[in-house]
């Protein structure tokens, strides 16, 4: 999206290791009330100090910054420019997921939760426009009575800038071929928690019964895998593969009939849905791995752009049909693929980003 941008502005746009060198260590201390991520790092003056000298060697007409947490970072900045924030993914709403069934480990997450929403608000109302991914998150900041400046009297100062998926590379739109078991794909980093769970949960209770209905099918599990959490022994079972890295995606796109997404916790959009209808590849999703990304009114008679289900049988089941019925699995990913084009693409994100920015200038 940068890319995108650069053909209407003149964007510096230093990455974060760049800009402050090697003094982003992990936060040395918290605070009542503030989130882990958002905690102070050891070095967080200097890390100022250095945003201050960017900022102030190249006179910017606005400044953006990516996520609330690197704004939490530089919180003793005083911007001369007009400051955005991309606010692509509303850590606050994935507290409460993450707390389990027990009533002790929930009220603590709702404390939790209200203290991090009232922390990540106060952190965006410093901008003169926020953008986010989607919007739900867009009701959700209205919904918390989150008041930031407006950009233009009578004009809303958050804006719905997806998240996107770049057109894949001409080598990796190969229709599959069938000369192969019937298979299903997951790609994610499994360093991210939900992620983990999310492969649990479908390795111990989704894929056995996909496994009595289709005996030969198989599922490719691809990501990196972080030392201090190995893959799980409820891995080890006939037709789940775990990859772990791989060098090179275009293979595992071109080999699988469907793309599972069985997250149940985290927050944002999931850009790894938007790779899947790119690649024009079917999809079957929980309700949270898919949210903010379909819209009530999306799929009508051309069908769903994803199979959306929430409990084992049922997304089970959605596999099994999507794996065994080709027509099916074309008109999922067709569905997909016209949404992923439509609205998820660099040119349609910078768009909006643009025409945002605009007005925020007075142009």
């Amino acid at each position: 999206m940068i890319e995108a941008l650069d053909r209407s502005f003149d964007i510096t746009a230093p990455t974060l290791r760049e800009a402050f060198g090697d003094r982003l260590d992990h936060a040395s201390a918290r605070r009542f009330g503030v989130p882990s991520w958002a905690s102070p790092p050891r070095h967080v003056r200097p890390l100022q100090e250095r945003a201050q000298a960017l900022e102030d060697r190249h006179s910017p007409d606005v400044v953006v910054v990516a996520h609330a947490s690197t704004l939490a970072r530089l919180e003793g900045v005083a911007w001369r420019a007009p400051l955005v924030v991309d606010a692509y993914d509303l850590l606050w709403t994935q507290v409460r997921r993450r707390a389990g069934r027990r009533w002790p480990g929930r009220l603590r997450a709702m404390l939790r939760e209200g203290l991090a929403r009232r922390y990540e608000l106060r952190l965006l109302s410093r901008a003169r426009l926020v953008w986010v991914c989607s919007t739900l998150d867009a009701r959700r900041l209205a919904s918390a009575g989150f008041s930031g400046q407006a950009v233009v009297t009578g004009r809303p100062s958050v804006v719905v800038v997806p998240n996107v998926a770049p057109p894949p590379a001409a080598t990796t739109a190969v229709p599959s071929t069938r000369a192969r078991p019937p298979t299903a794909l997951f790609v994610g980093t499994m360093g991210y928690h939900a992620n983990r769970s999310g492969i649990r949960w479908f390795a111990e209770e989704i894929w056995p019964r996909v496994r009595e209905r289709l005996p030969t099918a198989r599922c490719r599990i691809v990501g990196r895998w972080p030392a201090w959490s190995p893959p799980p022994a409820t891995l080890d079972q006939p037709g789940l593969e775990v990859a772990g890295f791989v060098d090179e995606l275009a293979p595992e796109w071109r080999g699988a009939d469907v793309f599972v997404c069985p997250l149940r916790v985290g927050s944002g959009t999931r850009i790894k849905i938007l790779e899947a209808w790119s690649q024009r590849l079917a999809v079957v999703s929980t309700s949270v791995g898919a949210e903010g990304l379909i819209e009530p009114s999306d799929g009508g008679a051309d069908g769903p752009p994803a199979l959306l289900a929430d409990d084992p049988e049922a997304f089970a089941e959605a596999t099994v049909r999507v794996l065994a019925e080709a027509d099916l699995a074309k008109a999922v990913a067709a569905a997909g693929h016209r949404l992923w084009r439509d609205r998820y693409t660099p040119e349609v994100a910078a768009s909006a980003a643009a025409a945002s920015i605009d007005r925020l200038l007075g142009c």
